[in-house]
């Protein structure tokens, strides 16, 4: 079985379980979250999804920024509104933002999901959220529009972000989307976000899990802020 094989293989693997893979075939048009998203949530496995964002927003959000419960939470990309609708039953205040419209018509919170032009200009006040999240997104925007996108994001944050990214360190994985426009290493988004003022820790916790591996996970704090 030759290399690319075994990675096709892989990649149809991870097709059945995550809903946020990206198939080549799919976009993100209607089809794609009809597909990757609204059928996972309604499959036999269906069941552990829901409790996996829940896990994602308490375990490795909202504990890693040292948040309670009432803080507010904006989701950058929030999709269906998985990750929005579990801070949520967390009891945060969650809403979250999106450019794709057959994104936010499928939504499962859509009285806290939004439809936006671009994340680069957002109408929140200025550091009205305790955190700024983001999963499997930021290697979607191209390289000229992420400084703007970023400045934006610290404008209407207090200065805590944690962004799960598609990093070269992943491989294949990361390479083989062709939505995938700004594949870049850990190394590279650390000096990016230095740039408007922050300070990372790359090292996920302990208890984080991804289908794509530990690579790509990102605490971003102002200066001001200690890393944990």
């Amino acid at each position: 079985m030759t290399k690319m094989l075994k990675y096709r293989n892989k990649v149809l693997s991870l097709q059945k379980f995550s809903t946020l893979f990206m198939s080549n075939l799919n976009g993100h048009g209607e089809d794609y979250f009809q597909f990757n998203h609204i059928k996972h949530l309604k499959s036999w496995y269906g069941f552990v999804i829901k409790p996996y964002y829940s896990y994602l927003a308490k375990y490795c959000m909202s504990k890693p920024a040292k948040i309670a419960p009432g803080s507010k939470v904006l989701d950058i990309g929030c999709g269906i509104g998985l990750l929005v609708e579990a801070f949520n039953k967390l009891g945060f205040y969650a809403l979250g933002v999106d450019i794709s419209d057959p994104a936010i018509a499928n939504s499962i919170a859509k009285e806290k999901c939004f439809l936006v032009k671009s994340t680069s200009k957002l109408g929140f006040a200025e550091n009205v959220f305790d955190l700024v999240v983001s999963r499997e997104v930021l290697e979607h925007i191209p390289e000229g529009e992420i400084d703007e996108c970023i400045s934006e994001w610290d404008r209407i944050s207090k200065g805590i972000m944690i962004h799960l990214i598609a990093v070269s360190e992943r491989g294949e994985s990361a390479f083989a989307d062709p939505n995938h426009v700004n594949v870049k290493p850990e190394r590279w988004w650390v000096e990016k976000f230095r740039d408007h003022g922050y300070i990372a820790a790359v090292k996920p916790p302990k208890y984080f899990f991804s289908l794509y591996g530990r690579s790509g996970y990102f605490i971003f704090k102002k200066t001001k802020f200690s890393i944990c």
